[in-house]
């Protein structure tokens, strides 16, 4: 991986630390709760869409307040399915990060985002609690990409996708490395293909943190910002 340190703002990446170590200390409070289900809602999309893009489809989405969640597809490439997940959450944390960072734009990020979460809530989400969950939370990225100030959105956005990385590595080393889940995305893999849950988590683990470094550097560089 190279850095090119001479073009980091490095007051954006102190921002980006600040963050890292305020989501880490109010991790389980319930402040974060509601953009930890939102994480999960991106890991179950994620699966769902690696299925459409390889010839399956989405039967329904489900997300629980134990921040569980499942992702019911047919067809398509298991593989690509099932290393979805916490990869996807990564790379949607990362371009959340990326988009509030570099751009101008971040009402209509927020707004966007909030229409796209209202149409899976509707389509596909299906049980009760999930449903309230998504169409709710969609409802107040809306009203926030409405009516909130830039600066808001903008921390906001900012928190989601920082939180979106965070989470996802801190799922794959307890789902497949220190704990063994047999139900795991990393144990399926390693049923269907070969090696096992550790293997799967540590090459996954590797990835994730080279995108967390890569999204965090390339977020802070040095750039004019652009207005739409």
């Amino acid at each position: 991986m190279k850095l090119n340190f001479n073009k980091t703002d490095f007051r954006k990446l102190s921002l980006f630390i600040i963050l890292i170590i305020l989501i880490i200390v109010f991790w389980n409070t319930f402040p974060l709760f509601p953009v930890k289900l939102f994480v999960v809602l991106l890991h179950e999309i994620s699966h769902g869409i690696a299925a459409v893009i390889t010839g399956g489809g989405i039967s329904s989405i489900s997300v629980t307040l134990d921040e569980g969640g499942m992702c019911y597809t047919y067809g398509g490439s298991q593989f690509l399915i099932l290393s979805a997940g916490y990869l996807g959450s990564m790379l949607w944390g990362g371009l959340i990060l990326l988009l509030s960072s570099r751009y101008n734009f971040d009402r209509q990020l927020a707004g966007i985002i909030g229409v796209l979460l209202f149409i899976t809530g509707i389509i596909y989400v299906s049980n009760f609690t999930g449903k309230i969950f998504t169409l709710g939370f969609s409802a107040l990225l809306i009203f926030s990409g409405y009516k909130a100030p830039d600066m808001f959105n903008d921390i906001i956005l900012k928190i989601f996708g920082l939180t979106s990385m965070l989470y996802a590595l801190i799922d794959i080393l307890s789902d497949a490395v220190f704990r063994t889940s047999p139900e795991s995305d990393a144990s399926r893999l390693g049923e269907l293909y070969f090696g096992n849950s550790i293997f799967w988590g540590l090459l996954w683990v590797s990835a994730g943190i080279y995108f967390f470094i890569k999204f965090l550097f390339i977020s802070s560089e040095k750039k004019e910002m652009k207005k739409f």
